[in-house]
């Protein structure tokens, strides 16, 4: 049998996490937004699995470089989730808010809000895999 590094193992759950999430989201966005463009959804799926595989290289970053601080999993995976919600919101400003305006859930409908929705997503995935995969090697 195959004995795989904790590496390997901590990417494919992440990269698992996200896609587990992003078929949820893809779900919610054609069921509570059915005039969008399909293509949001599909958007938002690979978004976050992209997400998952992201958080899940950056597990090798145990501390910040210049500063010798401890990088806690919430800011490590939180930031790179931030980061990708950031150049989604770029790219997709148009069709994201197309969708909130249908939506319209609590007054909340600025394209930017998928931000805060990505270093949630990013947070968690990173919290789960530290927390189930122990002896990741700390590359810097």
């Amino acid at each position: 049998m195959h004995s795989f590094s904790p590496l390997i193992i901590r990417i494919a759950l992440a990269k698992t996490l996200g896609t587990i999430i992003g078929i949820i989201a893809f779900f919610m966005i054609r069921k509570l937004m059915p005039t969008t463009d399909p293509l949001l959804a599909w958007g938002v799926l690979a978004l976050f699995v992209t997400i998952g595989g992201l958080v899940g290289i950056s597990g090798i970053i145990k501390q910040i470089p210049l500063l010798n601080i401890r990088y806690s999993p919430i800011l490590r995976g939180g930031s790179m989730g931030a980061w990708l919600g950031l150049v989604a919101a770029i790219f997709g400003f148009h069709m994201i808010q197309d969708g909130l305006i249908t939506l319209n859930f609590m007054g909340l409908t600025s394209p930017w809000l998928i931000i805060i929705d990505a270093f949630i997503a990013g947070a968690f995935i990173d919290v789960i895999c530290t927390r189930m995969v122990k002896n990741v090697p700390n590359m810097i």
